[in-house]
C-alpha cells in the first residue's frame, strides 16, 4: 500500500508593459495543482481516525500472528484510494489610461478558474479469526469518478484623480 502523497506546483508570471504614452498594460497569471493520493477510510471523513484512535487500547497489535491488519489499520490499508487533482487558474489584465494629466482610469478583468477531479476506489475490508478464517467482511466496493469545474469572473473600472499645488496641498478623488 503507497503512503499518503501530496505534490503541489506553482507557477507565477507577471507582466508590465507602456504601451502608449496614456497606457499602461499589467497581465498578471498563477496556476497552481494540488495532486493527493491517500486511503478511502480517511478521505470518509477526515476526523474518523481520530475518533477510532481514542476508542482502541494503546496495546493493541496492528498485524495479528497471522499477518494479517486488525480492525481499523485493516480499513486504512485495503480500503482503497482517492486520488485528487485540483487545478486554480488566475489570471487579472489591467489597463490604465492617462489621456489627461493626474487623471487615471483603469479597467481590470479578474478571471478564475477551478477543475476539481477526484477517482475513488473503495474495497471492502475483511476481518480475521485466529484460526485464520474470515470472520466479517464490511463495506461495498465501488469506483467512482467526479469532475467540477467553478468559474469566476469580475470586471471592474475606476478613476482616480490626483492634483498636487505648489503649494504643498494635494487633492485626490
Amino acid at each position: 500500500m503507497p503512503p499518503d502523497k501530496l505534490q503541489r506546483y506553482t507557477t507565477t508570471a507577471k507582466i508590465n508593459a507602456q504601451v502608449t504614452d496614456y497606457l499602461k498594460a499589467n497581465y498578471s497569471t498563477k496556476w497552481i495543482r494540488n495532486d493527493l493520493d491517500k486511503p478511502t477510510y480517511l478521505s470518509m471523513n477526515d476526523a474518523q481516525i481520530y475518533h477510532d484512535i481514542a476508542k482502541r487500547w494503546p496495546t493493541e497489535p496492528l498485524i495479528d500472528p497471522n499477518g494479517h491488519y486488525r480492525s481499523f489499520a485493516n480499513a486504512i490499508m485495503n480500503s482503497g484510494r482517492n486520488i485528487q487533482q485540483n487545478d486554480i487558474f488566475y489570471q487579472q489584465l489591467q489597463l490604465e489610461f492617462e489621456f489627461v494629466k493626474n487623471w487615471k482610469i483603469f479597467a481590470e478583468m479578474n478571471y478564475r478558474t477551478d477543475n476539481y477531479l477526484t477517482h475513488k476506489t473503495t474495497l471492502f475490508t475483511t476481518d480475521w479469526t485466529v484460526q485464520n478464517t474470515p470472520a466479517n467482511t464490511s463495506g461495498t466496493t465501488s469506483i467512482s469518478e467526479s469532475r467540477a469545474r467553478t468559474n469566476f469572473f469580475n470586471p471592474n473600472v475606476y478613476t482616480n484623480y490626483a492634483l498636487n499645488l505648489d503649494s504643498g496641498h494635494s487633492f485626490c478623488s
